[in-house]
């Protein structure tokens, strides 16, 4: 059986639940404080993403997450759906974000920090934008999700909603 896992960046914390449930992990992982502590009104350098990597990943492992060996991690939350906008994939139910367009979005987020970035490349320039990079991206490294699936609601998967191949994961 697959467990379906639902992905919530917040404000104040980031939590995943499992799908059907109010079951779930709570992470301290703010978006706000987290871009108003290393991206302040926007600005973006390189310093600033190692520290804001090194405080992701300190909070993942304080969360003590224990992911279920055939676990999905699905996702209707919108600051991951801006991510799915710079990855140039449409967000449309069932859409998959991989690690690999992650990992070329946070590049681009380097380059830019660096100021090497051409201008047709630009990012959203946000610290929430940049926390929602680093976040995710921490997310699927150290917890082991290859992919984030989409899909449309209020948090409830609906029928249509196909389960990822478990192979994929």
């Amino acid at each position: 059986m697959t467990h379906k896992l639902n992905l919530h960046l917040e404000d104040e914390f980031m939590r995943i639940v499992e799908s059907g449930t109010d079951q779930g992990t709570t992470f301290q992982i703010p978006l706000l404080s987290m871009s108003e502590q290393f991206f302040h009104q926007g600005s973006l350098t390189a310093s600033a993403l190692e520290h804001a990597i090194e405080w992701s990943e300190d909070r993942l492992q304080l969360a003590k997450f224990a992911k279920p060996d055939t676990a999905s991690l699905l996702t209707n939350d919108p600051q991951v759906r801006r991510l799915y906008h710079a990855a140039g994939i449409k967000d449309v139910e069932g859409a998959l974000l991989h690690v690999g367009a992650v990992e070329q979005i946070f590049s681009r987020l380097v380059m830019q920090a660096n100021g090497q970035a051409p201008g047709q490349d630009a990012l959203p320039s946000s610290g929430v934008f940049y926390a929602s990079v680093v976040v995710v991206r921490e997310l699927m490294h150290h917890l082991g999700f290859p992919v984030i699936q989409l899909f449309e609601g209020s948090g409830k998967l609906s029928a249509e909603t196909p389960p990822l191949p478990v192979s994929s994961l």
